[in-house]
């Protein structure tokens, strides 16, 4: 990680939050950016309805701030609250995490969070013997809009043509 936690050759870098914006987000969120800072950058907001923005920021992680995460600012309540979180690539000891979403609107004009959680094992870590790599993924289309989530089948041929087509891109990088 480079100075003022740029993460290199990492394509949501955002613009550095400071204190008095990390006040603003949930607790456990400020709190890890107060201890070791910079750890909160802006990266996208866009209006959700006449009420709600969405904001889309690079939080802390296990290590460095990359973890990105939607954020639901309400006005009614003058409220930033954590939605989801939408990418994150992590690895430790054998195990790694590959979160990616896609965000659409619908044909009502509904925003929806599209998201993929890739886990992988490298089982010779714990037993160099055992040279295979276990694999799982875990599937959820959330509507933003209305605040709902939905948890999917976990494999991926299962999934409806219209998500499928985003893994499969994904996939064929």
């Amino acid at each position: 990680m480079g100075e003022n936690g740029e993460v290199k050759n990492y394509k949501y870098k955002g613009t550095q939050l400071d204190s008095n914006d990390a006040v603003l987000f949930p607790a456990e969120i400020a709190k890890r950016h107060f201890s070791d800072p910079p750890g909160l950058f802006a990266c996208f907001r866009f209006k959700i309805d006449s009420f709600k923005t969405g904001l889309i920021a690079r939080t802390p992680s296990e290590y460095y701030p990359t973890s990105i995460k939607l954020f639901i600012y309400e006005s009614s309540k003058d409220t930033l609250e954590e939605f989801s979180e939408l990418a994150e690539y992590i690895g430790d000891a054998g195990a790694l995490r590959d979160v990616n979403s896609w965000l659409f609107r619908d044909s009502i004009n509904d925003i929806h969070a599209f998201t993929w959680i890739h886990d992988s094992e490298d089982n010779s870590v714990e037993d160099e013997k055992d040279t295979t790599i276990s694999n799982t993924n875990f599937f959820a289309l959330s509507n933003i809009s209305k605040n709902k989530r939905q948890k999917l089948d976990s494999g991926i041929a299962k999934l409806p043509s219209s998500l499928k087509k985003f893994v499969v891109a994904k996939a064929s990088r």
